[in-house]
């Protein structure tokens, strides 16, 4: 009788058609990265480029939602309840893939404060992902104008602009054009006969300029007008206050979103080199299946992480080269160790199964909650943008993101 849990190396191996993947992964992995960079670096989409951007994140927040659940989740809970595993394993205690998939996403909730500072959470993930520090330098100070709610003494006051749009603009226009918010000054419109009794409207005028004590504030275009995100009123109008707390709100945001690529690609990476692994080890008609859907795999799963990079707003290059230079290799790494180890890598083993089950496990809740709370809550669920806009965006909204999920849930029959 056969042992189910040995190999299985009765077909022919086929050097060819390996060696073939690992130039195959390369090639889909690379323009799957580098098709949403090159749109936006060039504006090929024009003045359908909001539209077109916000189509490849809601379809990539599927894509990631899917590769979490279907690719990931599903796949570590056989493997981690393999009978080639110890009983205390396979029939003891059947839950350990939820136990892993929730430490994935307890670590990725770390993150006390984000106003002011730099979160716990991205020192956690800069540590293990080796990346490097992507804060420039302040150029040059701006002014504008802000007008904010209306507060408890009836002041009145106008939102004209959003600091995404502006943060966003200043990122297409490079980090160079780019200052750093922090304290400033303002001027007062003239207050009505009874600023307690009847509203009247207020027009602040804003110079910042940067002190060694100042807190970590966003990047804002020079020459630009903006709004703080809330504003509180005190004696003093509070006004120093309000931008340090909503500057730094603006800051935790895009810091958050920094942190999602990072802990998004530390997730793919590790289960992408062991899917590589698989394909190097694959045989016959296993092998033909899984190049072509891990082909499909990786270009839409490429889409949705450099779309995600993008709406990060880095202002430097390195985090972008190193993450599409990571995404692009470490699958056919995978399938390169496969094909060195030969008849030496068995799946079915113990150590096997439990690597590969454990970090798929984590990484399976590391994108689910990155998925639903930094992806999905962010972009539609509390987007006032997302609500305001019409019947016909929000339909389009919806269905991109169906469709991620219907094309990696369709892929996850093969692969």
């Amino acid at each position: 009788i056969a042992d189910p849990c040995a190999p299985d190396f009765s077909e022919d191996r086929e050097r060819s058609l390996h060696i073939a993947a690992i130039f195959i992964q390369i090639a889909i992995s690379l323009s799957g990265t580098l098709i949403p960079i090159i749109l936006q670096r060039y504006n090929l989409a024009g003045k359908f480029t909001d539209f077109v951007f916000d189509g490849i994140r809601n379809f990539g927040t599927g894509i990631i939602l899917t590769t979490g659940t279907i690719h990931m989740l599903l796949p570590a809970y056989t493997l981690l309840t393999s009978p080639c595993l110890p009983p205390k394993w396979s029939t003891d205690y059947t839950a350990f893939t939820g136990v892993f998939a929730l430490v994935g996403m307890l670590l990725t909730q770390v993150h006390p404060d984000d106003r002011v500072g730099v979160s716990t959470s991205d020192q956690i993930v800069l540590v293990f992902c080796v990346s490097v520090s992507t804060f420039p330098t302040p150029v040059k100070s701006f002014s504008y104008n802000h007008t904010d709610h209306v507060s408890e003494h009836g002041h009145a006051h106008e939102h004209a602009h959003d600091h995404e749009e502006h943060l966003e603009r200043g990122y297409r226009d490079g980090a160079s054009d780019l200052t750093l918010p922090s304290n400033h000054a303002h001027t007062n419109g003239p207050p009505s006969s009874s600023p307690h009794s009847s509203p009247h409207t207020h027009t602040h005028t804003h110079t910042h300029t940067r002190t060694d004590s100042s807190p970590a504030l966003p990047f804002v275009p020079k020459d630009q007008p903006h709004t703080h995100p809330f504003h509180e009123e005190d004696d003093g109008h509070g006004h120093l206050r309000d931008a340090l707390f909503a500057g730094g709100d603006v800051a935790g945001r895009l810091r958050k979103k920094q942190v999602t690529v990072y802990l998004l690609e530390t997730g793919i990476a590790s289960h992408s080199f062991f899917v590589g692994l698989v394909l190097g080890t694959s045989r016959g008609a296993e092998l033909r299946a899984l190049m072509f859907a891990l082909a499909f795999h990786q270009f839409f799963e490429g889409m949705a992480l450099s779309a995600t990079l993008l709406d990060a707003k880095f202002t430097s290059r390195a985090p972008a080269i190193i993450m599409v230079c990571l995404y692009t290799i470490i699958k056919p790494l995978g399938v390169a160790v496969g094909i060195a180890l030969n008849e030496a890598y068995n799946p079915n083993s113990p150590a096997a199964l439990l690597t590969q089950g454990i970090l798929d496990a984590v990484s399976a809740g590391v994108l689910i909650y990155d998925s639903l709370v930094n992806l999905l809550h962010v972009n539609i669920t509390s987007n006032a943008k997302f609500h305001a806009s019409p019947v016909w965006k929000k339909t389009v909204t919806f269905a991109l993101l169906y469709a991620g999920v219907a094309v990696m849930s369709t892929i996850g029959k093969f692969a």
